[in-house]
């Protein structure tokens, strides 16, 4: 410590180390941070004027570059620059930056190269790009448009999912369009390089296949009306529900459907899978991927009408980017099928499944739960489930507990909200109707 610290410290021992804050129960983080701001420091405001922004442009690369050898343990020249304010306040040799005075600051002299030792020392450059933010953020006087100046400049470094969030938010209607025609193309050639596409755009969908065109057409179809009866149950008003429409894969085999989730979910699908869906919430990817497993009805196996309400229900519900439960997704998409083909014998049969696997279960509330049921044991549950729960409270009351999970509710909570009962009480009323 320099000679001017080692006195403060010992003048403070030697007056009783007297304690002059609010509560003695905070860290010393804690202290830091709740300390008032030494008015000396200057905190350059914005104007609304500036091209760079101090914690999108520069503190990224200044934390990963500087921080190493300017940290709070490692002073390297008594200058720290975990936080704005630390910068600000300057090393042993002064303040190293002057408000729109780039010329005359240290700290812009050493990084740009216009003083030895250029800095940082023993690793690389800053780039061209970090050289020109800075000095922009120089001429622009060195605003700070954070909230906290003594915030850690490396809770500004994004990650790569937050650029590429900002990278597709920042994107026309046009160029997502464009993006989702290119993707889907590639997705499909990627997955079955030897297979001809057929293709078909709508406002809404970008229908994608190795069936015939007829057959495309058909899915089409059914896609729409039944996008239709979703926006009238939840009351959607958006022009386009998912960004760049969504794409629908519809696959003539069972090759073709492995093939896919082979090369493009990097997984090996399970025999009882028949389709998904996929909408990340940049909406980089929005598909659903579907086996064409025929127009006969069949107690095993659903139709590839059933495949396409339900799994197009599954996109809808992530529409928004909230993470719905996979039991809400697969159950509101059968009960809607359903409706659809009445008497369906693969539906038919869904609920006397279900009972056989919720009797083994040790707790009734342990339904609500993703990752509870098997993907082959899912189906039955997830109907069955839903099918009481629209008995009990209605389709109405059953989108609005949907919206819930969609805003970040957790079921319990989304539970009490729309059918005022806990989990417990509505899983054991649940499990009485099945026997």
């Amino acid at each position: 410590l320099s000679e001017e610290r080692l006195k403060v410290i010992a003048d403070w021992i030697n007056g009783g180390a007297k304690f002059d804050g609010r509560t003695q129960d905070l860290s010393l983080a804690d202290l830091i941070a709740n300390a008032p701001l030494d008015p000396s420091v200057v905190i350059p405001k914005p104007k609304g004027s500036e091209t760079v922004s101090f914690t999108r442009d520069v503190a990224p690369f200044m934390a990963n570059l500087c921080g190493g050898c300017h940290s709070r343990e490692n002073r390297n020249g008594g200058l720290c620059l975990e936080t704005f304010y630390d910068m600000m306040k300057g090393g042993d040799s002064g303040v190293v930056v002057i408000p729109g005075d780039g010329e005359n600051s240290r700290l812009f002299r050493l990084t740009g190269g216009l003083e030895n030792p250029r800095m940082p020392q023993g690793q690389a450059r800053i780039t061209r790009k970090n050289y020109e933010d800075l000095k922009q953020w120089f001429a622009e006087g060195c605003v700070y448009d954070g909230e906290d100046p003594r915030a850690p400049l490396r809770s500004f470094v994004r990650s790569q999912s937050d650029i590429d969030a900002e990278k597709f938010a920042a994107m026309t209607a046009e160029q997502f369009h464009s993006l989702r025609q290119e993707r889907t193309i590639k997705q499909f050639k990627d997955a079955l390089p030897n297979d001809t596409a057929q293709t078909l755009e709508t406002d809404e969908f970008l229908m994608i296949g190795n069936v015939t065109a007829e057959r495309l057409q058909q899915v089409a179809d059914w896609s729409a009306d039944q996008t239709g009866k979703l926006r009238k149950l939840f009351g959607e008003q958006s022009e386009q529900l998912w960004k760049g429409r969504l794409a629908v894969f519809v696959l003539k085999d069972r090759f073709s459907y492995d093939e896919f989730n082979l090369v493009i979910e990097k997984r090996e699908a399970p025999a009882e899978l028949t389709g998904h869906s996929t909408v990340v919430p940049t909406f980089e990817d929005a598909y659903i991927a579907l086996l064409d497993v025929g127009d006969e009805p069949r107690e095993e196996s659903p139709t590839l009408h059933i495949n396409v309400v339900d799994h197009l229900t599954g996109a809808f519900l992530k529409r928004d980017g909230g993470r719905v439960p996979v039991w809400v997704q697969r159950g509101l998409g059968l009960s809607l099928a359903a409706q659809a083909e009445l008497g369906n014998p693969y539906l038919r049969r869904l609920p006397a499944q279900a009972k056989q696997h919720v009797g083994a279960l040790g707790s009734p509330s342990d339904i609500f739960a993703d990752g509870t049921f098997s993907p082959a044991v899912l189906p039955p549950v997830a109907y069955s489930l839903v099918d009481y729960m629209l008995d009990v409270g209605g389709a109405q009351r059953f989108a609005r507990f949907a919206d819930e999970l969609s805003d970040g509710k957790d079921t319990a909570t989304a539970l009490r909200a729309v059918y005022d009962s806990d989990a417990d009480t509505l899983a054991r009323g649940y499990v009485r109707a099945l026997k």
